[in-house]
């Protein structure tokens, strides 16, 4: 594929994706003022286990959907997919209804999430074959539904007694799943729960969906979302809501980053002039040493930031805000570099990593809530285990692509210094405007001298390479 084709394909499949996104990040500041910190944290736990229940039940299998070449194939999966999604959420949805009453003494909760994750189920077995037949249109109006659609649904709906953050997403995941199934329903029906010697022979061929998929989507899903289960038990529904929309706010720039540059990570790995290794060295040091003076005045002004965005009532979040800026900031600059890892067919290096670092995780949560039982240090030791991660996440890619993960703990000392000295300036300004200005400055410049010093090494290494092509 060409490179204007790869563009071209980009635009017809993100386009719904960073839509979406930047109008749930443009509803932030509107649904916070008409919503109490303790329904984002009601609505905190419903969309962790909505997520998890829906994106394990079909145990992975609907991913392999737009791969197959013929018709038979993926209508046999689609099957497959959809039989075990529906058993699955059913036969969960006891345990969930058990969950909220425990947790929240809502059984309206437990019944909502079991509809919501249905939804999800069916949107995402449709999008994945409208994805195969090339209905990209389609494909990026699924997504509105499934997501763009979430806040506007959620400020209809802020007067009903029941919660209106939770409704309006039961309702986009409704319509997304009726949507999609309107599209793709000669794949679907009639819906079988007993499976032919084809569907089952399907099975077997894409079963490492299931054995490496699954589990690597479970475990990274759940470490990020572990305090959601927690917090209800330890910590009042006021502090897990001032959490959620602190995890939003710093979770948004990672979804934009992953959707725009995943990309274009795609289309230099392919590129057979590019060595991963220089390319994802290349990457990192653009990103650690240009966005820390972002990070320092998020962290400084963070009270600032949660008076302007979140309104009234959320002071708890400045706190949050500033524990969580640092693994905010080394996930959203290393997230859309998965596709490195996707490159050199080492998921079983992430998978591991996973499985270390819940266990981690737990144990760390749980030391610190039966020594200190006190809910911010708690989050406090949670984010410096998720930096330790996304730090070793990165080592281990440099290992994967046959390089040296020296450029890591290169890089890292000299972003520090960058953050230290950029925080002075923005620290002793004392104005927020003035400091959002400086530091967008700083990190314009930087980032600049960057891609310049990269770019004439990167230069001088293509000469160096052509010369001693020449004399051999």
């Amino acid at each position: 594929m060409s490179l204007k084709k790869h563009f071209v394909r980009f635009g017809q499949t993100s386009i719904g994706i960073i839509f979406s996104q930047l109008l749930t990040i443009s509803f932030i500041p509107i649904l916070s003022r008409n919503y109490e910190p303790s329904s984002f944290g009601q609505f905190g736990f419903f969309l962790s286990v909505t997520i998890l229940l829906s994106g394990c039940a079909s145990w992975k299998l609907q991913d392999s959907i737009s791969t197959c070449k013929s018709s038979s194939t993926s209508r046999s999966l689609t099957k497959i997919s959809l039989a075990t999604g529906l058993l699955t959420v059913l036969v969960a949805s006891p345990f969930v209804l058990l969950g909220t009453i425990v947790l929240f003494s809502s059984v309206e909760l437990g019944a909502l999430t079991v509809i919501s994750s249905l939804g999800i189920v069916i949107a995402n077995i449709g999008i994945q074959n409208l994805i195969r037949q090339k209905k990209f249109t389609s494909y990026s109006l699924s997504i509105f539904f499934l997501t763009g659609l979430v806040p506007l649904a959620q400020i209809f709906f802020h007067e009903w007694n029941l919660n209106g953050l939770v409704l309006g997403a039961v309702l986009s995941h409704t319509i997304a799943g009726l949507y999609t199934l309107t599209l793709t329903r000669n794949y679907i029906f009639p819906i079988k729960f007993k499976f032919s010697r084809r569907e089952l022979a399907c099975f077997r061929v894409f079963k490492s969906y299931f054995y490496f998929a699954l589990p690597n989507f479970f475990l990274s899903n759940f470490r990020v979302r572990i305090l959601y289960f927690v917090f209800p038990t330890y910590a009042s529904n006021t502090f897990l809501g001032t959490y959620a929309q602190a995890d939003r706010l710093l979770g948004a720039p990672t979804n934009l980053l992953a959707t725009a540059l995943r990309p274009i990570a795609t289309s230099s790995l392919l590129n057979k002039k590019n060595q991963p290794v220089l390319l994802l060295e290349k990457y990192l040091k653009t990103q650690w040493y240009s966005l820390p003076p972002i990070v320092a005045l998020v962290m400084i002004y963070s009270q600032e930031l949660v008076e302007i965005i979140f309104g009234p009532g959320w002071q708890g979040a400045a706190i949050q805000i500033k524990i969580l800026s640092i693994p905010a900031f080394f996930m959203a600059t290393t997230q859309w570099l998965d596709r490195f890892y996707d490159f050199t067919r080492t998921h079983h290096i992430v998978l591991r990593l996973e499985a270390l670092f819940n266990a981690l995780s737990i144990a760390v949560i749980a030391t610190t809530l039966l020594i200190l039982d006190d809910s911010i240090q708690t989050l406090f030791s949670y984010s410096i285990i998720m930096t330790i991660y996304y730090i070793w996440w990165t080592h281990s890619l440099f290992k994967a692509l046959n390089g040296s993960p020296k450029p890591v703990y290169k890089i890292l000392p000299i972003s520090f210094l960058i953050f230290t000295l950029t925080s002075i300036p923005i620290y002793l300004l004392d104005n927020f405007i003035l400091a959002s200005g400086l530091s967008l400055i700083f990190s314009g410049i930087i980032g600049s001298l960057v891609i310049r010093r990269l770019h004439r090494v990167e230069m001088a290494f293509s000469k160096n390479t052509n010369s001693d092509y020449r004399s051999n």
